[in-house]
């Protein structure tokens, strides 16, 4: 089934992306990955809000959830609750859901391999503003927390997801493909300071299990940026294998910059791999 959108002429024309965003395709999806670093400096960082290097999780483990604020709790004037959205044991998609419980770390219900996205579920009771109070943390659960700030994993490593306050919502440029669908990028986009020359690599980690957390990297795309911003459209598309993550690494020429950048990426569902 396609969608028909009559223009004022009576012409019948047909938006694909519009019908894969409505689910007329089956076993087709999509997803729009974004990040921001506000403080890309001249070497390579990820696009994630936490800057430096993310570092995927050795192996699948049950995660840890906290805030650096007390009033992201049910009863307090913050978040309430936690989306998480990612990749179990199996590698296959799946979703939890976590109460807060302000700066005191709280377990997930389910193992993760990967997490792709994380976003609030509720406000706590008193909540009048929508959004969280406090920088939201999800980690290896390994790690310890509050050792120097409250609510702050110890091991900087270990950090998964990093929410910042008042925003509500992951925004970092890290993506893994479920293990029983193939990606495809569609095309893409960084944007920094304009007066800064910005170098951005796109970079493509291939797995064979979800065991595999390092896994093997290879560039896909590099580009440098020296008017702001740039968008890039890929005809054929980028293939993101089964299982393989997706993202992108920035650094500017002099000083430091706030760096964002997204991927459009298209997942159809496949055979299992193994």
């Amino acid at each position: 089934m396609t969608t028909s959108i009559i223009d004022r002429n009576g012409n019948q024309l047909v938006d694909p992306g519009l019908d894969i965003a409505r689910g007329a395709y089956q076993e087709v999806t999509h997803i729009n990955k974004f990040g921001t670093n506000h403080d890309v400096g001249t070497d390579y960082e990820d696009v994630w809000e936490q800057g430096d290097k993310w570092v995927a999780m050795p192996a699948a483990t049950l995660v840890e959830v906290a805030s650096t604020s007390t009033e992201d709790s049910p009863a307090g004037d913050g978040a309430g609750s936690l989306v998480i959205q990612g990749l179990g044991a199996d590698g296959l998609e799946i979703q939890d859901v976590v109460l807060l419980n302000g700066t005191t770390p709280v377990l997930s219900n389910l193992i993760f391999s990967f997490i792709n996205r994380a976003f609030i579920y509720s406000v706590g009771a008193t909540n009048t503003t929508g959004y969280n109070l406090g920088i939201l943390y999800v980690a290896d659960d390994s790690t310890t927390w509050g050792g120097t700030t409250a609510g702050v994993p110890d091991t900087a490593a270990a950090i998964q997801v990093h929410i910042a306050a008042e925003q509500g919502q992951t925004q970092q440029m890290i993506y893994t493909v479920p293990f029983d669908k193939t990606g495809y990028v569609t095309g893409g986009y960084i944007a920094a300071d304009g007066s800064k020359v910005c170098s951005y690599i796109f970079y493509m980690t291939t797995r064979d299990t979800p065991a595999d957390g390092i896994g093997v990297q290879r560039v896909a795309f590099e580009a440098t940026v020296t008017g702001g911003s740039f968008i890039k459209a890929f005809h054929p598309y980028v293939q993101v294998p089964a299982g393989s993550s997706a993202h992108v690494e920035a650094k500017v020429d002099v000083g430091s910059a706030s760096v964002s950048a997204g991927l459009d990426i298209v997942l159809i569902a496949n055979e299992r791999k193994w």
